[in-house]
């Protein structure tokens, strides 16, 4: 994950908070038909958008609008506290880093438990599910739209205050494989 350069952090400073979209290793088949229906939804909600390249060849788009930027691979960590909200494919990581930062999602679900977290999210009111192959600039207008209402947002940041307060395991999970590792460690 590269740091952010300072053009993206001054594009960041200069306006509202971005929608974050990234559909990370899933597919997409024509990049410049997405980025066209990413830029048109976002223009239609008054949104700027951060497009996460992913596998795709997103970021080798050259005539793109000025409330959208491309970026390869970045720290979903440092990017999303900056950003209203997330369109992705669902992955639990994804899942994990949007809602402990208090963004409300649209899930764009491929396959694998991806339908799972858009269902989960939808129910908990933090956010919409919307299958990838319904995925249009009139569905995506519409999931922009709902995930934007105050009860949504709101729904979504107490989430991510929850999630936040929750103690780090990964102090214990250390622990515990290093007292699994012990007897190889002996044995050898």
């Amino acid at each position: 994950e590269a740091a952010p350069d300072a053009e993206l952090v001054a594009w960041l400073r200069n306006g509202k908070p971005p929608v974050f979209f990234g559909f990370g290793s899933m597919p997409v088949t024509n990049p410049s038909d997405m980025l066209m229906t990413v830029e048109a939804a976002a223009r239609k909600c008054g949104e700027r958008a951060i497009v996460s390249a992913g596998w795709s060849r997103l970021d080798a788009a050259k005539d793109i609008a000025d409330h959208v930027r491309i970026v390869g691979a970045i720290d979903h960590g440092w990017l999303f506290p900056q950003c209203s909200a997330a369109v992705h494919h669902g992955g639990a990581g994804t899942v994990f880093a949007a809602t402990s930062a208090g963004l409300p999602s649209v899930v764009c679900s491929v396959m694998a438990d991806q339908p799972f977290w858009g269902v989960r999210l939808e129910r908990l009111g933090v956010g919409v599910h919307l299958p990838f192959k319904k995925l249009n600039a009139t569905s995506l207008e519409n999931a922009l739209r709902r995930i934007s209402e105050p009860a949504v947002r709101n729904a979504a940041a107490t989430l991510g205050t929850n999630l936040r307060a929750e103690s780090d395991a990964t102090p214990q999970i250390v622990a515990l494989i290093e007292r699994l590792g012990e007897p190889v460690l002996k044995a050898a």
